[in-house]
C-alpha cells in the first residue's frame, strides 16, 4: 500500500489536523528576516511549507512535488531540493529544485534519490532505480541542476535515508552502511572505499562529532571510527534523530516511539547527551508543553548559535524549543506530518512570491 494511503488513513483517525489552517499565510511579500527559514515538508503529501524563524508563523506554502518525502538546503539559502517517494523502499520518486529567489520549481530527476549538503557545501546525490543495486553517487551543480555522476556505491537504501548518510567535516570522507548492513567509509575524491567497519552493525541514524573522530547513533554507540570499537552507549530509540550543537559538546536526541505502532509509546523528551563525559546531564520535557502523557518527536534542527532546535511533532506539530532554559516556548501548527525539517538562510526576494 502506497505511504500516501496509509498517511491519509492515519490523518483521517486525527481529525483535529484540518482545525489548523487557519495558521497558513497563502503567497504573501516575503520580506528579509534576521535568523533562518525553517522549511517544512508533509511527508507523503504535496505541500513544504515556509516558516519564518523571526516570529515563527507559516509565511508561505509550495506545492507540485506529488509525494514530499525529504528537503535539502544549499549553505547559501538560496536553493531547496525536494525529494519524493511514493513509499520507503523500491517504490518511485523525483527529485526538484526550487529557486528560493522567484519560487520556481524544476523537475531534475525522475527517479528515487537522496540529496545532501557535504560541509564544504556540494550538493550530493544518491540514487538507484527501485529493485536496483548498487546505488549512483554524483554531485548536482546548483547553477544549472545538472547532475554528474561519478561512481556507483553498495548502500542500503532504508526509506528513511536522512541520517544514514554523513560527512566528515575535515576529509573527503562519507560514511554509509551497505547492505550487508556494514558502515563504510568511503573517500569521493580518490573515488574509493577506504574502510569497511567490523564492529558497529546495522546503524539506522548517525551523527559525526566535528573532528571525524566519533559516530553516534540513535539506539547504538558512540563509536571510535580510527579503533573501529565501541567505547561508550547512547541508547534511546534507534528511530529517534539526533544533532550536536556547533562546537560538539552536546548531543540533542528525540523519540518517536514505533510512529504508528501503538508500542513502545514515545517518551515525550529530547535527551541531552554530554560528548565530554559520554553521558546524559538532562532532558526537554515535552510533555510539559503539550500536558499529554506521551509527545510524539522526531526531526530536529538547531539554529547555529545552538540557542533554539525547531522539532518535528510528526502530526500537525512543531515544537520550538530554548535550548538555554530546556523547554518548549512555543508550537508552530502546520496541517500534516511534519516530518522532514530544514533550517536555510534568509534570502531577500525582490518580489512577491507568485
Amino acid at each position: 500500500m502506497k505511504i500516501k494511503k496509509y498517511l491519509l488513513a492515519v490523518l483521517l483517525i486525527f481529525c483535529e489536523v484540518g482545525c489548523e489552517r487557519q495558521n497558513i499565510i497563502e503567497s504573501p511579500n516575503l520580506i528579509k528576516n534576521k535568523g533562518y527559514y525553517l522549511y517544512v515538508g508533509n511527508l507523503g503529501f504535496n505541500e513544504v511549507f515556509i516558516v519564518d524563524t523571526d516570529s515563527n508563523a507559516v509565511v508561505d506554502t509550495l506545492r507540485g512535488f506529488g509525494s514530499v518525502w525529504d528537503l535539502t538546503v544549499t549553505k547559501s539559502g538560496a536553493k531547496l531540493y525536494v525529494c519524493t517517494r511514493e513509499g520507503p523502499v523500491n517504490f518511485s520518486g523525483k527529485v526538484f529544485s526550487v529557486d528560493l529567489h522567484n519560487m520556481q520549481i524544476k523537475l531534475i530527476l525522475n527517479k528515487v534519490a537522496d540529496v545532501y549538503v557535504a560541509p564544504h557545501g556540494a550538493i550530493f546525490i544518491i540514487s538507484k532505480d527501485p529493485y536496483q543495486s548498487p546505488r549512483q553517487i554524483g554531485t548536482i551543480d546548483t547553477m544549472s541542476d545538472a547532475i554528474t555522476y561519478f561512481d556507483t556505491l553498495d548502500i542500503r537504501d532504508s526509506g528513511y535515508n536522512y541520517q544514514s548518510v554523513i560527512f566528515d567535516k575535515n576529509r573527503p570522507l562519507v560514511y554509509a552502511v551497505n547492505n550487508d548492513k556494514q558502515l563504510f567509509a568511503y573517500d569521493y575524491e580518490k573515488k574509493q572505499i577506504v574502510r569497511i567497519y567490523q564492529n558497529l552493525f546495522d546503524p539506522l541514524h548517525m551523527v559525526i562529532s566535528p573532528d571525524g573522530k566519533f559516530l553516534y547513533v540513535a539506539g547504538g554507540p558512540v563509536f571510535d571510527l580510527e579503533r573501529d570499537s565501541i567505547i561508550a552507549w547512547v541508547g534511546g530509540n534507534q528511530l529517534g534523530s539526533l544533532i550536536l550543537n556547533s562546537r560538539g559538546e552536546y548531543l540533542y536526541i528525540t523519540d518517536p516511539g514505533k510512529y504508528m505502532l501503538p508500542e513502545p509509546v514515545p517518551s515525550g523528551k529530547i535527551n541531552i547527551f554530554q560528548t565530554r563525559t559520554n553521558s546524559y546531564v538532562g532532558e526537554i520535557d515535552v510533555n510539559k508543553f503539550t500536558g499529554e502523557a506521551y509527545t510524539l518527536t522526531d526531526r530536529i534542527v538547531v539554529t547555529p548559535d545552538g540557542k533554539t532546535a525547531y522539532i518535528s511533532g510528526w502530526l500537525h506539530r512543531v515544537f520550538v524549543t530554548d535550548l538555554q532554559l530546556k523547554r518548549v516556548t512555543k508550537v508552530i501548527y502546520v496541517p500534516g506530518f511534519t516530518v522532514p525539517i530544514m533550517l536555510g538562510k534568509n534570502i531577500e526576494f525582490p518580489k512577491p512570491i507568485r
